[in-house]
């Protein structure tokens, strides 16, 4: 009989691991990811290396089965004119109904692999078509690998476009990175309409079905991201904001992506076959037609299995009765609050306001002050670079002395004791938190009005112990808005960035001090109110002062921060950036060099001609002097001008020409008048106009003969500036840098200017530089 159990068991198991079996393969994914990232290599948009990847894209979509592949030309985007485009191949079903699978297959630079972005979601797109092209479908799947996504997802918008069955399009899936099994992200969301609540659902339970783990919405993250009008997305918002329902799946963003270091040796290829898995899945669900061909607006919450989808009037509800709650809690406070002055012996106490605001800075100074700290005692810019999630712990430390220290100057300060006065500071701050938030996002102004909830509960609630509970809760969703779940990779790709001007760094510091002093002190007098709020609340409160927990909390300190001087701050995979850069001037003798790192090159070493120069420490830029051979000149400019005199203008008709020995890494020509006057320009070409003038740009890696027609009518009497520049990947003279382990960019900048003369003088003379 056991046996017979067993076999049952077994059998079971083998049947939820066959019906699990999509097909997908992890080797093959691999085995692509490796083409298009090491053979391939980085691909930025209109590169020939993107190209490469675009056509071999297309051909394998065509080996694996798809009735039609090709590669739809992109010649010009919202600001530049580049050579990319996306590579589409269409697998027929019984039906038009199309359902697009979508990965983008460039990278963000000349240097970044771009292995796990997005590599492995163009290689999990290309497999999907392998194992999808061996059933038999109702729906057509269009498989689409777009370029220049990390250029503000050129190719997708392109594709919305041009791609002519669009209308038969009932929904879009996008893999945008499929790294190891650690998070995967559902992204439902653009900078417009959202995901159906159904496509949401259905991607939870197929996830589930599928018995695999990590599946998160960066609720607090996502919360600001789509409530600015630009932010970080992925190829799947053009087709919401088309109409079309559609989601993308991301992993985990810790990652180093948009680095050198995005490699394959740094890919883990075990997420390969999750997302595959989940996107087959998805397709199979509704290869027989999906529910509506709709967007929606909701907030959602994502619970272990289960999504809780709110529609917005229910969140708008919220926001606003959380005020009415916390007036509630105020009349009733304030009957109580003024028997209390009645009685004899009543003192009223001034500036409480004040007094919680400075005990809010010192807190939140200690605490956002730790890393700099750190910094400053491992003489480093950045000490946390390769373990933020290391510095959390004592910079929380900090903090929380400053709030002990707060709790123990309470009444050196001479802070009201009242709860009607504490709870009424945080009840004005919160709510008009909560409304400013809501003018820039319903969704983000759910923080502020929960935590005026919390405290509200806090006050009403008769336990002490469930009420200090919600009392010290309240302001977790707050601080999420700013220490959200993508914070490692803001403040990574921001810190760089920073200036180095100490004046600047600490005016950035006092303003993020500042910011997070409002959170602290929207908060902190209501939790006093709670727990003062209790019938016996002085054995809580003497607890808090009593000294032995503040120097526990700075015994904690003290080692945490010795143990983080011996932790690496630099190491696999996240190293200093350095970028060397050439600029060349055509006719000067000595031109410049510059080296400018994230972090402190001290120690570091450059060499160019005979000369070392050993970089001073705690500095961050070297700029020097560097000659140029006449023969490594990379520019050669030609000029056909005809100036033509009009009523109250003047014409120029210009044919310009750009020569280089090999392809340059960008472009662009700037087109002024000389004066400052408006211009207009005729040309083929796609064109930035601004009120400086025009910019006609190219990216990248054009060819190495550019010819630019244009026709520039400029005010009678005023004439023509021309500004090149043109910008190399490589430098054009030799120059050695020694540094610590790092990632460096090289670049060779060619820069000329010409003032077009005007009819008088001889047509396409050589103006003045």
């Amino acid at each position: 009989m056991n046996r017979i159990g067993a076999a049952i068991v077994i059998a079971l198991c083998w049947a939820q691991s066959a019906s699990a079996d999509t097909g997908f393969s992890t080797e093959n994914a691999s085995a692509l990811l490796r083409k298009l990232s090491v053979e391939i290599g980085p691909r930025p948009m209109g590169s020939p290396a993107e190209r490469e990847a675009l056509e071999f894209a297309a051909a394998k979509l065509r080996e694996y089965g798809c009735d039609t592949s090709y590669v739809l030309p992109m010649t010009q985007t919202s600001a530049v004119n580049t050579s990319s485009g996306v590579a589409v191949g269409i697998l027929r079903g019984k039906t038009g109904r199309m359902i697009v699978l979508g990965g983008h297959i460039d990278s963000a630079g000349p240097e970044i692999p771009g292995a796990n972005d997005d590599g492995s979601g163009s290689a999990v797109v290309l497999e999907a078509a392998r194992v999808l092209a061996g059933r038999e479908l109702e729906s057509t799947i269009v498989f689409a690998l777009f370029g220049g996504e990390e250029q503000g997802l050129e190719g997708s918008e392109f594709f919305v476009k041009r791609f002519e069955p669009l209308d038969s399009v009932v929904m879009m899936l996008q893999v945008d990175m499929a790294s190891g099994l650690g998070t995967l992200i559902m992204d439902p969301n653009s900078h417009g309409p959202s995901a159906p609540a159904w496509l949401v659902r259905a991607t939870v339970e197929e996830f589930e079905n599928l018995a695999y783990s990590g599946l998160v919405y960066p609720l607090h993250y996502f919360g600001w991201n789509y409530s600015l009008p630009s932010g970080s997305g992925s190829d799947h918002e053009p087709f919401l904001r088309a109409g079309i329902p559609a989601i993308d799946f991301t992993t985990d963003i810790d990652d180093p992506i948009h680095t050198q270091r995005d490699t394959y040796q740094n890919f883990d290829p075990a997420g390969l076959k999750r997302s595959g898995d989940l996107v087959i899945r998805l397709v199979e669900r509704f290869d027989g037609g999906t529910p509506d061909r709709t967007t929606a607006d909701y907030w959602l919450y994502l619970l272990p299995g289960y999504p809780l989808i709110l529609p917005i009037p229910a969140i708008w509800a919220f926001i606003i009765l959380s005020p009415l709650l916390g007036l509630f809690v105020l009349v009733r406070l304030r009957r109580s609050h003024l028997v209390l002055k009645a009685t004899e012996g009543y003192v009223e106490r001034k500036w409480t306001s004040v007094k919680f605001w400075l005990i809010s800075v010192i807190s939140v100074a200690l605490g956002w002050m730790t890393p700099d700290l750190i910094g400053f005692l491992k003489a480093l810019r950045f000490p946390w670079y390769a373990h933020l999630e290391y510095y959390y712990v004592p910079s929380i430390l900090a903090s929380v002395f400053g709030l002990l220290a707060g709790a123990r100057l309470a009444s050196a300060l001479k802070i009201s004791a009242s709860p009607y006065v504490l709870f009424k500071r945080s009840f004005i701050i919160l709510v008009l938190l909560t409304f400013l938030a809501a003018a820039v996002g319903v969704k983000i102004a759910v923080a502020p009005a929960l935590c005026l909830v919390l405290l509200s509960v806090g006050m009403l609630l008769r336990w002490p112990v469930p009420a200090t509970l919600a009392a010290l809760l309240a302001p977790i969703w707050l601080f999420r808005l700013f220490f959200s779940e993508a914070d490692s990779l803001l403040f990574r790709f921001t810190a760089p960035q920073l200036p180095a001007t100490t004046g600047l760094i600490l005016a950035i510091n006092a303003g993020w001090i500042v910011v997070l002093s409002v959170l602290v002190v929207s908060w902190l007098p209501g939790a006093a109110a709670v727990i003062r709020r209790r019938e016996n609340p002085w054995t809580f409160i003497g607890a808090v002062k009593a000294r032995r927990f503040m120097v526990i909390t700075a015994g904690l300190y003290g080692i945490s921060i010795l143990l983080l001087l011996v932790v690496p701050s630099y190491e696999r995979p996240w190293y200093p950036r350095v970028q060397i850069e050439q600029i060349d001037l055509p006719g000067v003798a000595d031109d410049t060099v510059s080296v400018r790192g994230s972090e402190y090159l001290t120690d570091a070493v450059i060499r160019h001609g005979s000369v070392d120069t050993l970089i001073g420490k705690r500095t961050l830029r070297y700029v020097g002097r560097i000659g140029f051979a006449d023969d490594t000149r990379w520019l050669d400019v030609t000029r056909e001008v005809t100036p033509r005199v009009a009523d109250s203008s003047t014409a120029y008709d210009v044919l310009l020409g750009l020569r280089t020995p090999f392809r340059p890494y960008t472009v662009s020509v700037f087109y002024s008048s000389a004066r400052g006057n408006p211009t207009q320009i005729a040309t083929a070409l796609r064109t930035r106009s601004s009120a400086g003038g025009t910019k006609i740009s190219w990216y990248s890696f054009p060819d190495t003969l550019i010819t630019l027609p244009a026709r520039f009518l400029v005010a009678a009497g005023d004439t023509l500036r021309e500004e090149i520049t043109v910008t190399f990947d490589s430098l054009m003279a030799p120059v050695d840098f020694r540094y610590r382990e790092s990632d460096v960019t090289r670049r060779t900048v060619v820069r000329e200017m010409r003032f077009y003369p005007g009819p008088e003088a001889k047509a396409g003379g050589e103006g003045t530089r």
